[in-house]
């Protein structure tokens, strides 16, 4: 499964969040085991995964929509002899 990189960024938050060598060993091990259940969650949650695809359906549309609004250039050109 590809993870985008809102699902990357949240796991990234959820990991760097989490201050394990303050704690004691058993709340170490109880914290990670629920970083890493929440990791699981997100990572395989369909309802995120649906909602990530179309946050990003709708980020390409607004990028398709962008790039009409920019202006163009149109060159015409023609090669032939001129008569004077």
């Amino acid at each position: 499964m590809r993870l985008s990189s809102i699902t990357l960024a949240v796991l990234a938050a959820l990991a760097a969040s989490t201050p394990v060598l303050a704690q004691e060993p058993t709340q170490a091990a109880d914290s990670q085991s629920l970083v890493n259940s929440v990791k699981l969650g997100i990572a395989n949650s369909p309802a995120l995964s649906s909602e990530i695809h179309e946050l990003e359906a709708l980020m390409f549309e607004a990028n398709g929509t962008y790039g009409e609004m920019l202006p163009t250039v149109d060159l015409r050109g023609s090669v032939g002899r001129e008569h004077i």
